[in-house]
Order: C-alpha cells, then sequence, then structure tokens
C-alpha cells in the first residue's frame, strides 16, 4: 500500500514539467503554423483536416488524439500514462489558444523564417521536456511504438514509414 501511494505521489511531483513541456511545445507548433513555411508531416495532415472540416487545427489534434490511442491500445496494446491523456486534452486546445493570442503575422520571408527557427526550437525543447516526465508517450508515438513491437521492425523504420505515410 505505501509503494502505491509513493509511486503516485512521484506520477504527481512529475506532473508540473509535463504540463510545461506541453505548454512550450504548443508554442512551438503554433509558432510553425504562423510561420507558414511549412509543417512536419502530422501538422500537414491535421491542417488538411482542419481545412476541410469545421474543426480547428487543435480539436483536429485531439480527436485524432483519441482516435489513434484507441486504435493502439485495441491493436498493439500500448500502454496509457497520464501524460498520454493529458495530451489529448490540452495540446489541441493550448494550441488553438496561442493561435488567437499570439499577434505574430509575419509578412516577409525573413521573418517568417525567424518564426518558424522559434517554432522548432520551442517544439523539440517542449516535447523533451514533456517526454523527460516519464509519465507516458503521446499518441502518435504510440502508435510507431506499437506498430514496431508488433512487427519486430526497428522504430527507426517504422516512424518515418507512418510519417510519409500521413504526409
Amino acid at each position: 500500500m505505501n509503494i502505491n501511494r509513493e509511486l503516485i505521489g512521484y506520477d504527481v511531483a512529475r506532473l508540473p514539467r509535463l504540463l510545461c513541456g506541453f505548454i512550450i511545445l504548443s508554442l512551438g507548433i503554433s509558432l510553425n503554423v504562423k510561420a507558414g513555411l511549412g509543417l512536419s508531416s502530422w501538422s500537414v495532415f491535421h491542417d488538411g483536416l482542419a481545412n476541410v472540416t469545421p474543426f480547428t487545427f487543435g480539436q483536429v489534434i485531439q480527436m485524432l488524439g483519441i482516435i489513434i490511442l484507441g486504435f493502439s491500445v485495441i491493436v498493439f496494446k500500448t500502454k496509457v500514462g497520464p501524460g498520454t491523456l493529458l495530451n489529448i486534452l490540452l495540446v489541441g486546445f493550448m494550441i488553438d489558444w496561442y493561435g488567437k493570442v499570439l499577434p505574430i503575422e509575419p509578412d516577409n520571408f525573413l521573418s517568417k523564417a525567424v518564426v518558424l527557427a522559434f517554432g522548432i526550437f520551442f517544439m523539440t525543447l517542449g516535447r523533451g521536456i514533456y517526454i523527460s516526465s516519464r509519465l507516458g508517450a503521446g499518441p502518435r508515438d504510440g502508435l510507431f511504438v506499437g506498430l514496431s513491437r508488433i512487427t519486430q521492425v526497428d522504430v527507426k523504420y517504422v516512424k518515418p514509414a507512418i510519417e510519409v505515410t500521413v504526409l
């Protein structure tokens, strides 16, 4: 019984790191969208769906996160941590929020390149911080890890294959 309380306390102590990572990651993704110079493969997919549906970019991220997580859990028996669920609940919401409140509208190539560079930096930093909390992989990460485990193909091959497919 004490072990469970200690584990729960340890998880709770890592929540601020997780949330800080999500805040920074969401800022980075929002900056990449505002830069208008290109997006990651998943963001291209999310943006495309947002353009042909009544949903925002962040809402598409949330809905696809739920679908991908459900698929991964059923098919690949992917583990779900609190970070996985909070990722689905918070990241899309924060991206939409940043999109509304950031007064950044770059209008030339140089300013767009600077915004993109900051976006990539914050996205990478935020992802590193939230992953280091070890509270659960994001739903898209669980997909390629689960597929890698089932197919016994190294993640370094599975992830790019999924990314190209999504793009």
